[in-house]
């Protein structure tokens, strides 16, 4: 599905780029996510890579009930892909948002979490 690609873009668009070596300065050294190379997908023209630990996704209410739910509700979701114009840079452009129809509500993803340890 054209969502795992999204997802995909999600997981290394928040796991950032990889230094190229110790940068030497007084910063503390950034956390390495850690990835299961799953295999490529030929139709999509990308490699497939699933974190070892637990990602929660950061989610914003799109449409529907406006309700908190309870913590620990489970939801059945659809995934949905939505597409609109947009400028960036300066340009015109497409930007594709993931979206989980969980049937009373419409959330839109914006970002992971990575969740380390419990």
């Amino acid at each position: 599905m054209k969502a795992d690609a999204v997802i995909l873009g999600l997981i290394l668009l928040a796991a950032g780029p990889a230094p190229a070596g110790s940068s030497g300065g007084d910063a503390p050294a950034a956390e390495k996510v850690v990835f299961v190379f799953r295999g490529v997908d030929q139709k999509r023209g990308v490699a497939v890579l699933r974190p070892a630990i637990a990602v929660d996704l950061g989610v914003q209410l799109d449409s529907g009930e406006t309700k908190v739910l309870p913590a620990g509700e489970v939801l059945r979701c659809e995934e949905k892909l939505r597409s609109r114009k947009a400028m960036v840079d300066g340009e015109a452009a497409e930007v594709t948002e993931l979206l989980l129809d969980c049937g009373k509500r419409v959330f839109a993803v914006k970002g992971l979490i990575f969740v380390r340890g419990s």
